[in-house]
C-alpha cells in the first residue's frame, strides 16, 4: 500500500459514518478478521468472495457477528495493474444509521400527505357541485 491510498483510506474512515477496512487479503472479510481476531464468523459469504474475485461490488445487509445489529456492508475490490485481486475495501455502518433520519421525517410527511388528499378532495367535492 502506498502512503497516498493509505492517507485517502484514513480521510474516508475519519469523515464519513461508515466504518472503512482496508485489507489485502479478501480471506481476511470470510473470517472475520478485520473485526476481531478470534472469531469464526464470516463477513462475506463463499459466494459474495467469488463476486469479488470476478470484480463486483458486494452489497450485503445482514446481522454483524459481534456487533449483533444489521449492518449494511458494501466490499469494493482492488485490483493490481496486472489485474490480480490485490485487496478488499469494505464499508459498513449499522443500518439503524441510514434509516434514522428518515423515521424523524416520517409524521411529518404522513401529515403533509393527508393534507394535500384532503385539499384536492375539497377542491374536488367544490367543483363537482358548482358544476351540477
Amino acid at each position: 500500500k502506498d502512503k497516498y491510498f493509505t492517507d485517502r483510506m484514513k480521510w474516508a474512515n475519519d469523515s464519513s459514518q461508515a466504518n472503512v477496512i482496508f485489507t489485502d487479503d479478501p480471506m481476511e472479510l470470510s473470517s472475520g478478521l478485520p473485526f476481531d481476531t478470534n472469531t469464526n464468523d464470516n463477513l462475506i459469504t463463499f459466494k459474495e468472495r467469488q463476486k469479488l474475485l470476478q470484480g463486483e461490488t458486494v452489497v450485503l445487509i445482514r446481522e454483524h457477528p459481534q456487533f449483533h445489529q444489521d449492518i449494511l456492508g458494501i466490499a469494493i475490490p482492488v485490483f493490481s495493474s496486472n489485474d490480480d485481486l490485490s485487496g478488499t475495501i469494505f464499508l459498513s455502518m449499522p443500518l439503524s444509521d441510514v434509516y434514522e433520519p428518515f423515521v424523524q421525517i416520517r409524521l411529518t410527511l404522513g401529515i403533509s400527505i393527508s393534507l394535500i388528499l384532503l385539499l384536492i378532495f375539497l377542491i374536488g367535492y367544490k367543483s363537482s357541485n358548482h358544476i351540477v
